[in-house]
């Protein structure tokens, strides 16, 4: 497995995602998109990001880490 590694430049209340593939088989990245961008909250951001994957059929496990820069 080769690790895709990328440097980018945050900036305060950016949110960072680390997701599997049971996340964005199930979302479009529009869909992930929105959803990021509707609340300041992770927690309840990364419950509704988990939420429509398994709404839209969830057929693998769905991971998602998410942070914001503070």
């Amino acid at each position: 497995i080769e690790p895709f590694i990328s440097k980018v430049n945050l900036k305060r209340h950016d949110k960072f995602l680390i997701c599997s593939d049971g996340l964005t088989d199930m979302l479009t990245n529009e869909e992930i998109f929105g959803i990021m961008s509707e609340t300041r909250d992770i927690k309840k951001c990364a419950k509704s990001l988990i939420s429509r994957a398994l709404e839209n059929g969830g057929r693998d496990n769905v991971t998602v880490i998410l942070n914001c820069v503070l």
